[in-house]
């Protein structure tokens, strides 16, 4: 059984003492009840969060876990397996390198008896190195907004693991690294239409498609409607073409000639050294040996 929980809270609220804007804890929709054990891991969970975003306590995260989690951030595989990786990983990479300036804004929540799945934006300026999300990128200053979703096992009523995705490639797009003008890929307004589906219209991408290849086929040369091609139009292709097949034919014609003088030059050695028998012959000696030098200074033998 799964019972489904709605955000529906301020982001002016939650500010830690850090400065940045807290997690904002879900509250369960009108109509839905948890039990007692739903509510439970629900409620780990917010405490998880708080620890890691508001009072940023590696230890007070560290207890609402297992003696051996397990954390993995899926698109960059970062992470660890076990208390000790854990610890040094929330230590070093991810609690003290969150950005000042950043928002965790809650989407959906489903609540099952052992899992817990979070929807959620998580916005902030990339003004400090992120190893948990960019490994070895610089700050590069600019605002990103990305979507993220949140796998959480429970065991014996404490975190067990988590997998947290996203979508790497509008990270990267925001932060400047890639082009998304020529790559299939959603920037900001990813996130701003889960908020607000009429924001955004959909199918961006395929509309920007569409209207590039229009774009090509308006700058294309038209074709000829009796020749193949673009001969008749452009008079550059027509060379072109007219000097590769001039360049074939001057390939036939060298390989024709090769031809004809190595089958030449391979019958006047066969003569020569039929001449050159014919005189071992006629002096009744055999223990001679032919070489080059000699073979040349004897006639060539009659066809």
């Amino acid at each position: 059984m799964c019972v489904y929980l709605l955000r529906r809270a301020s982001l002016c609220a939650g500010m830690g003492s850090t400065g940045r804007r807290g997690y904002l804890s879900m509250q369960p929709q009108e109509g839905t009840a948890l039990s007692s054990d739903q509510q439970a891991i629900s409620d780990l969970w917010n405490e998880h969060m708080r620890s890691g975003f508001e009072t940023s306590s590696v230890e007070a995260t560290l207890e609402t876990m297992v003696g051996d989690p397990y954390v993995n951030h899926v698109p960059v595989m970062t992470g660890g397996v076990g208390l000790d990786e854990v610890r040094t990983f929330y230590a070093e990479r991810f609690i003290t390198q969150q950005p000042p300036e950043s928002e965790i804004t809650p989407v959906s929540r489903t609540v099952g008896n052992d899992r817990a799945v979070d929807e959620l934006i998580y916005a902030f300026t990339h003004d400090i190195v992120m190893d948990w999300m960019m490994p070895g990128l610089p700050p590069t200053g600019k605002r990103i907004e990305v979507p993220m979703a949140v796998v959480v096992e429970f065991r014996d009523g404490k975190i067990a693991s988590e997998h947290i995705y996203w979508d790497q490639a509008t990270v990267l797009m925001q932060a400047g690294l890639i082009d998304g003008e020529k790559l299939p890929i959603s920037g900001a307004e990813s996130a701003r239409k889960i908020l607000d589906p009429a924001s955004v219209p959909p199918n961006g991408l395929l509309h920007r498609q569409r209207d590039s290849q229009q774009g090509r086929s308006r700058t294309a040369l038209p074709r000829s409607p009796v020749c193949r091609g673009y001969s008749s139009f452009n008079p550059f292709v027509a060379s072109l073409r007219s000097s590769k097949k001039s360049s074939i034919s001057r390939m036939r014609r060298l390989a024709r000639s090769l031809l004809l003088w190595r089958t030449r030059r391979s019958g006047i050695f066969c003569r020569r050294l039929s001449a050159f028998q014919m005189a071992v012959g006629r002096s009744g000696t055999s223990s001679s040996v032919p070489t080059m030098a000699s073979m040349r200074e004897m006639p060539i033998a009659p066809r």
